[in-house]
């Protein structure tokens, strides 16, 4: 990986997904901002980013969908997702893709810290953690968990 690591941050647009964008920005990280799970896919082909940041709900399909799809779209290398959701009846949902390759579960809104550590889990996983569903990969990072609800 050249220069500083590329993230692909695929959420709804608006002032929320701005702020997500600048905080990453500011961890040090490039970003390319998409709002679509079909134009991810497109861009996921070139194979220019690093991290895929997603959120679970997408307007064309959901981050499950997005995640499933690119594990079996042709010419998508596999690469570590931090997955984000908003609604407490999303959490099921991200756990059981914890074992589809994403590295992290944030909840939405989400702290600078724990996105820190999630990304930095990201840019540094070996090649078990970039695995396609089925394999071995999966969340095992407590750093880069979600926060207790204690910690909200």
């Amino acid at each position: 990986m050249l220069g500083h690591p590329h993230v692909l941050l695929v959420t709804t647009f608006g002032e929320p997904a701005a702020r997500l964008g600048r905080l990453v920005r500011d961890l040090g990280f490039r970003v390319t901002r998409l709002g679509l799970g079909e134009d991810a896919l497109l861009a996921l082909k070139s194979g220019a980013f690093d991290v895929l940041l997603l959120d679970s709900d997408l307007p064309d399909m959901t981050g499950g969908e997005l995640m499933a799809r690119k594990a079996r779209e042709p010419g998508v290398a596999p690469i570590p997702t931090i997955l984000a959701w908003e609604d407490d009846g999303e959490v099921e949902l991200c756990s059981a893709l914890s074992s589809a390759n994403a590295v992290a579960r944030l909840r939405l809104p989400i702290d600078s810290h724990a996105l820190a550590g999630a990304l930095r889990v990201a840019v540094t996983c070996p090649e078990d953690c970039r695995a396609r569903p089925g394999t071995s990969a999966g969340s095992r990072h407590p750093e880069a968990s979600p926060p207790s609800p204690s910690r909200r």
